[in-house]
């Protein structure tokens, strides 16, 4: 019925998130867990029911992942990441909006953080007026909450904050790629990351070429989930990284190089601004 794919390194925080799946309302028959070759599972990992280890050649999530969706044997698949930790009804809410949507859909939860409880997209109703003009009058976005779940041409991209929506399932522009839950054929099943290393904005990449293949993205606010990330600070390695593939994704969504530089200029402003506060709090 359901196939579960883990790309992971096989630390300690799989065994919490293999055993909130134990302990869902539905269980998958399989859990594909994908490493790297030569690592091992955390001895915290105990025997679970339908498990199976994979290995890949290179070290890297999108290539694990992809390895786990090409063997899994259901037609419905769930991609996780392995310090993603399901509600026990995370799995049924998903999978029921799944079954009465007809087309080419992938759904993912509302994300909240672990430790806090606070949802990882949080919209800030009273925003700096240099960022309402550079989002709304440079890049072209939505104004205020209007903007939430959309990304712009430049991969520019806006979460759900769950407190500005009713409904069940929203219509958005692309998901988060911690949990999303789709029939198989409506994954991208082919390396199609450009860079070794830590996949930046793998999501968002994953998300245009879905939307390029006519596959549409809902966030279900039923369905919950927990990530242990909270710390969201950026440092000059990572921005460097993740500007690379900004720009990548950028091209290939013919989005505009000057709107791009503006967003980057901005975006660099932001990371040195953090970096110099986070000195002057050591």
């Amino acid at each position: 019925m359901l196939s579960i794919v883990i790309p992971s390194l096989g630390h300690d925080h799989l065994a919490e998130t293999l055993n909130n799946i134990e302990a869902s309302t539905i269980q998958p028959d399989e859990i594909i867990v994908c490493l790297p070759k030569k690592y091992i599972l955390s001895k915290k990992i105990k025997n679970i029911k339908g498990l199976k280890i994979l290995y890949s050649e290179v070290k890297g999530q999108v290539i694990q992942r992809i390895i786990g969706i090409r063997s899994a044997k259901n037609k419905i698949i769930m991609q996780l990441d392995d310090d993603i930790q399901l509600d026990k009804m995370c799995i049924e809410e998903l999978l029921n909006i799944n079954e009465s949507l007809e087309g080419k859909n992938v759904f993912g939860p509302e994300l909240l953080y672990n430790f806090s409880g606070k949802p990882i997209s949080h919209h800030v109703k009273k925003k700096s007026i240099l960022t309402d003009i550079l989002y709304t009058v440079l890049l072209g976005a939505k104004y205020g909450k209007n903007r939430l779940g959309t990304m712009t041409k430049e991969g520019i991209c806006f979460g759900l904050d769950p407190e500005y929506f009713s409904n069940d399932i929203v219509f958005c522009d692309w998901l988060p790629g911690g949990c999303i839950l789709g029939k198989k054929e409506n994954f991208i099943d082919y390396n199609f990351y450009p860079y070794e290393g830590k996949a930046y904005c793998e999501d968002i990449l994953n998300s245009i070429l879905r939307t390029n293949n006519n596959i549409k993205h809902y966030y279900v606010k039923k369905g919950k989930a927990f990530t242990l990330r909270e710390d969201t600070n950026i440092d000059v390695s990572r921005y460097k990284a993740e500007i690379r593939i900004r720009k990548y994704i950028n091209k290939i969504n013919h989005g505009s190089h000057l709107k791009f530089f503006i967003w980057r200029s901005y975006f660099y402003y932001k990371t040195m601004k953090n970096l110099y506060l986070n000195r002057q709090n050591l």
